[in-house]
């Protein structure tokens, strides 16, 4: 569970977001420190490239076969929350050449010069990227990231525990599921649940807006045991039976649900109502 509720929950500063898009980001670099958080794998003469990002979103195979084709060594460095992989560019400026970010970030970051603006002449490929990914609200110009991954949230659940759960994103303020609730600790996918509930737009909110649905989480943390993790924290909720219902990661939800027969996700197909 986050330690600290109510900084998690302050309104947020940024724009509006595009939910679970995540983004490859060039960092600023600046003078590395003799004692880099990653030290190189290698005694050669290999390139090294340092990529800060979550755990299981760069596999071994795809790491092998960067390297095979480019003579480049993938090092990569995990962290385990957003707030944690804002505090590592922070402590450890120059040690990462790029990093995995959710889009509500960008904006921030950039204005804090913890990185820097790509070199679109040296990336040959992003003419390859669908057009609908390109240019997006956060990076008009696509100045400092290139798309990564693209995925959904909606919420899992535990039918051993709940047979028939509500096709909505309501389900969460339940009173009879009090203490049995996580969601996501990653800010603006939080916001815009509780104010999907409120019927209003995310990209659109004003600030009494978002200080309304940071009074909403408080109180569910507050008189119904609401509980917040990273994707794999939320996974072992809901695989220990801690929590019935969890706003998650659609990949996620369809991984644990492979792996344990009580536990399913709404919807299956279509969008999660709002209300």
């Amino acid at each position: 569970m986050k330690s600290n509720v109510f900084d998690f929950l302050k309104p947020l500063v940024s724009g509006g977001v595009a939910i679970s898009t995540m983004l490859l980001c060039s960092c600023e670099k600046k003078a590395v420190s003799s004692t880099s958080a990653v030290p190189p794998t290698n005694t050669d003469t290999t390139p090294i490239v340092t990529v800060y990002i979550w755990n299981e979103y760069l596999s071994t195979g795809l790491m092998d076969e960067f390297k095979k084709r480019t003579g480049i060594e993938v090092v990569p460095k995990y962290y385990e929350s957003t707030d944690e992989m804002v505090e590592g560019l922070k402590s450890d400026p120059g040690t990462y050449d790029i990093f995995l970010c959710e889009d509500g970030w960008i904006e921030t970051l950039a204005g804090k010069r913890l990185m820097r603006k790509l070199d679109h002449t040296q990336l040959e490929n992003l003419k390859n990227i669908d057009e609908k990914y390109r240019n997006p609200a956060f990076d008009p110009q696509q100045e400092f990231t290139v798309p990564y991954l693209w995925g959904t949230t909606l919420i899992a659940y535990r039918k051993d525990k709940i047979a028939n759960p509500r096709h909505s994103w309501s389900l969460l303020q339940d009173p009879e599921l009090n203490g049995k609730v996580s969601m996501l600790d990653a800010r603006p996918e939080c916001y815009d649940v509780i104010l999907r509930t409120l019927d209003i737009d995310l990209k659109n909110a004003q600030a009494k807006q978002l200080e309304q649905a940071s009074e909403i989480m408080l109180g569910m943390v507050r008189d119904r045991g609401l509980m917040f993790g990273n994707d794999n924290e939320t996974k072992d909720f809901l695989l220990r039976g801690d929590a019935w219902v969890s706003m998650i990661y659609s990949g996620d939800a369809a991984l644990i649900a492979s792996e344990n027969k009580d536990v399913s996700w709404t919807p299956k197909t279509g969008p999660l109502a709002k209300l």
